[in-house]
């Protein structure tokens, strides 16, 4: 119960994040990556790791809560 609770939030966040990150792209008109002609956008590039790092980190920590609960 707890870990389903947790995995619905986490969700909603990643949802919003990915948002954020194609919102992002879609100002800077960059489809890949975090570079555009001039050089890296440190903007899109902050947006794309926070992005990353949560979808690294999320799972093992689930998982990990599933175990506790269990």
């Amino acid at each position: 119960m707890i870990t389903s609770f947790y995995a619905g939030i986490l969700a909603i966040m990643y949802l919003f994040m990915s948002t954020n990150v194609i919102k992002g792209r879609r100002a800077n008109k960059i489809s890949v990556g975090h570079a555009d002609k001039k050089g890296e956008n440190e903007d899109l590039l902050r947006r794309v790791r926070i992005h990353a790092n949560f979808i690294e980190y999320v799972p093992i920590a689930l998982i990990l809560i599933f175990l506790l609960e269990i």
